[in-house]
């Protein structure tokens, strides 16, 4: 399996996220990181299908805030 991870700023926006990426046919599922967040509040998208770039893409132009892409 070729998972991939995006932090995102919030809750709220990785559950937008989720949806954009969905609606492209990416799948992905809304993770909340354990122990002390590194990255904004700890919240990121598990992307299943690879696709990182396409993904970081998109959730820009839709105005998702994307903290980073390990």
């Amino acid at each position: 399996m070729n998972d991939q991870m995006i932090y995102v700023s919030s809750v709220t926006q990785a559950m937008r996220g989720q949806a954009v990426l969905q609606k492209h046919g990416i799948r992905c599922d809304v993770h909340r990181q354990t122990g002390p967040a590194q990255h904004g509040c700890g919240y990121y998208l598990l992307l299943r299908s690879g696709g990182r770039g396409d993904a970081e893409a998109l959730l820009r132009q839709a105005g998702v805030r994307v903290l980073t892409v390990p």
